[in-house]
């Protein structure tokens, strides 16, 4: 199907190919690799460590100072998303009037104040509850979530960071490795979470994730182009049944 998308495109007209976890050896990424008409982009998900740094320079620019305990809380609080650390860096910046030309220490508890005051936007808990098929439990977290006016978007984009995660253990689980043991091995998991995420390992299959992973990119590009009261009733239909999808998946 490539080979013939390839060779039907116009004349001038690059094809973009995305795909991930393709290896070397793969035929679809060195088909495309070799084609002149065709474009191959290599990105990779940030990891807390290249989170840390980017925050650390946004929060330089600005005339931010931040140790790197601050900015690794940072990083876990914003899910290692560099639109939402962006967003906080500037909370920081407004709330201690920083500047280049007048640089100003952070305090922690500036952080936690300002952070706490956005409605808990460590939506954590009802990602767990969704992906685990707690469906009465995510019922009443959803409903917590819109009173707080957590953004809909920053709940798919988690979700989406959520599911890229265990695709990647389930992989590994389709091979033979055992999902506590992995799960317990994996830093990118942290300990609190570790009971959900195996859990959630078990409960989904390579093909559901796969599934669902397209099912967000919809969802995310529908609500972007929705009102957000309208948005908000979408959202909430589109995540019941993803989490009814969850509690059968045992």
């Amino acid at each position: 199907a490539v080979e013939n998308l390839l060779a039907s495109a116009p004349g001038g007209c690059p094809v973009i190919a995305t795909a991930g976890n393709l290896t070397k050896a793969s035929k679809l990424r060195k088909l495309v690799e070799a084609s002149p008409r065709a474009l191959a982009h290599i990105c990779y998900a940030a990891n807390e460590g290249d989170a840390v740094a980017v925050i650390m320079a946004l929060a330089n620019q600005k005339g931010l100072k931040l140790d790197r305990a601050l900015a690794t809380r940072m990083a876990r609080y914003t899910g290692n998303d560099r639109k939402l650390a962006a967003i906080e860096v500037e909370k920081l910046t407004l709330y201690h009037d920083a500047s280049p030309e007048r640089p100003m220490m952070v305090d922690p508890a500036a952080f936690t104040a300002l952070s706490a005051e956005t409605g808990e936007e460590n939506v954590q808990a009802l990602i767990n509850q969704l992906l685990s098929g707690q469906v009465r439990k995510f019922g009443d977290e959803l409903l917590m979530a819109r009173q707080m006016g957590v953004d809909g978007i920053r709940i798919v984009r988690a979700l989406q960071r959520r599911v890229a995660l265990l695709t990647g253990l389930r992989a590994k689980v389709d091979e033979g490795a055992t999902p506590d043991a992995l799960v317990r091995g994996t830093p990118a998991v942290f300990f609190m979470e570790r009971p959900s995420v195996t859990d959630q390992v078990t409960r989904w299959s390579s093909a559901k994730l796969s599934g669902l992973n397209g099912h967000l990119i919809e969802i995310e590009s529908r609500l972007m182009a929705m009102r957000p009261d309208v948005g908000a009733v979408f959202l909430g239909q589109e995540l019941i049944r993803v989490v009814r999808m969850a509690a059968r998946g045992r």
